[in-house]
């Protein structure tokens, strides 16, 4: 294997993989972001969701068809469809992607002290047909009175400096080496992994409500430079020592994936109540499935409010702490109403159509007054 296709896996691992301390911090009652912000980094936003990995796919496309504006057509086609794309599934990659473009560019153009305007013309272009759709959204957040109260709870500030450091770890440093090489060397694609990282240490930077979520796709330019900074270093030492360093780097930046891994498969086999459904539970979802209307409005513990409008499709009072509107309000009434405290008012005032009652509101409280109309061995369906 040659040096350089090792390189480029080494890159990769790193990029792929890398990532913190957490592994070492948590247990030490410390959570570091690489074991709770997913959207930053690729291993771990493959454990989440299917929108973060899809953004952080779309963000690699663009910086790839970003850099070769001035070389092919279709370059500019599959920039400008990718932050379309973007824009829908996740518009806060697009400030830090397109930002790392313009400085790539514009570093061009000084080297060359020429204005390249071929690509800053697609650039622009790009930037005006990715805006539409987040404008949009933008204003319905703000036009709508139920999202705009959505909205305001909808609070994600990045986490401090130190945080972030742990949450890097040993790549902080070897980002920051590869950087100064980066610059040095000059190439376009340095020029465009420096820019993409400093404009997302701005947006985290910044005192904006959501800050935390310009961290989208961080790991990549952090990784890749910390990459070069390995290559920098490793450069200067001897074979044995090389190898050193990079057995040495793997077992700090790699561990923190094992750890996510390990952390998913203990909450698996302990049967942690988020992952799992009684017999009786799922029993009653396929029925509210199968039997209420769509728009009905369920009454149900806590925990249970984040399955029913997965699995069966209706409303529920409260079942999410960021997407449920009044979502402290909304919880404070449910474990209230759980408790005994049933209040008829506020009932009616939200059309509660239905009770949910198994296992998880069995341990908050004593059944619902109303009609069975599903029963099982643990789960009850009451009407009011």
């Amino acid at each position: 294997m040659s040096d350089d296709v090792g390189q480029r896996r080494f890159l990769f691992l790193l990029t792929a993989l890398g990532a913190g301390l957490g592994w070492l911090a948590t247990p030490l009652g410390r959570q570091t972001p690489d074991v709770w912000v997913f959207e930053a980094f690729p291993f771990a936003s493959l454990l989440t969701n299917a929108h973060f990995p899809v953004s952080l796919a779309l963000m690699a496309w663009m910086a790839h068809w970003g850099l070769e504006l001035e070389r092919s057509p279709r370059a500019a086609i599959g920039l400008i469809v990718g932050a379309a794309a973007l824009g829908v599934v996740q518009p806060f990659g697009l400030p830090t992607i397109l930002g790392g473009l313009v400085v790539a560019w514009t570093v061009r153009a000084w080297q060359r002290r020429a204005v390249p305007w071929r690509a800053a013309g697609w650039l622009v272009l790009t930037v005006l047909l990715a805006l539409p759709y987040p404008l949009y959204t933008v204003w319905v957040l703000r036009a709508d009175p139920i999202l705009a109260v959505w909205n305001a709870q909808n609070v994600t500030p990045s986490p401090p400096l130190v945080d972030w450091l742990l949450g890097l770890g040993v790549l902080a440093p070897l980002a920051l080496i590869g950087v100064v090489s980066g610059v040095r060397q000059g190439r376009a694609a340095h020029s465009l992994l420096v820019g993409w990282a400093l404009a997302t240490a701005l947006g985290l930077a910044l005192p904006l409500d959501l800050s935390r979520r310009l961290s989208l796709g961080m790991g990549i330019p952090i990784g890749l430079l910390a990459g070069l900074g390995w290559g920098w270093a490793a450069g200067r030492l001897r074979r044995r020592a090389r190898r050193l360093l990079t057995a040495t780097l793997v077992a700090i930046a790699a561990p923190t994936a094992l750890f996510l891994l390990l952390l998913g498969a203990a909450a698996a086999l302990s049967g942690h109540s988020l992952l799992y459904l009684s017999d009786g539970e799922w029993s009653a979802l396929t029925w509210l499935r199968e039997n209420a209307p769509r728009d009905a409005v369920v009454l149900c513990g806590p925990e249970t409010g984040m399955f029913v409008p997965a699995w069966a499709g209706q409303r529920v009072v409260y079942g999410h702490p960021f997407e449920t509107v009044r979502a402290a309000e909304r919880e404070e009434q449910v474990r209230r109403f759980w408790a005994g405290e049933r209040d008829e008012t506020w009932l009616h005032a939200l059309n509660v159509a239905y009770f949910f009652y198994g296992p998880r509101e069995r341990v908050l409280g004593p059944p619902p007054a109303g009609e069975i109309v599903f029963e099982t061995d643990d789960t009850t369906i009451y009407r009011p």
